[in-house]
């Protein structure tokens, strides 16, 4: 289930108490009203983990250069620039 269905659905889930399992969404929490997302179950990393898992792939081979190859819309450049602050 895609993240803008997760949105759609989650308050659903929630009020009846059902917990959402959602491996693709890249959303880390779901506020619906005033409660926070016990329901929801993200099966996929954050972007920041994952850019801190490849900066210790990166540190510990000792690698100067890569390539990344990735999208470069608004999330690409969000995870690039994680990247590049993780390996600092």
């Amino acid at each position: 289930m895609e993240t803008s269905a997760v949105v759609v659905t989650h308050p659903l889930c929630s009020r009846a108490g059902v917990p959402q399992i959602a491996p693709l969404t890249s959303l880390g929490r779901v506020p619906v009203g005033n409660t926070d997302s016990d329901y929801l179950v993200r099966m996929s990393p954050t972007e920041k983990l994952k850019a801190k898992v490849l900066a210790e792939i990166i540190k510990h081979y000792k690698w100067e250069t890569m390539a990344v190859v990735g999208y470069q819309d608004d999330q690409g450049k969000v995870c690039n620039l994680r990247l590049m602050k993780s390996l600092v």
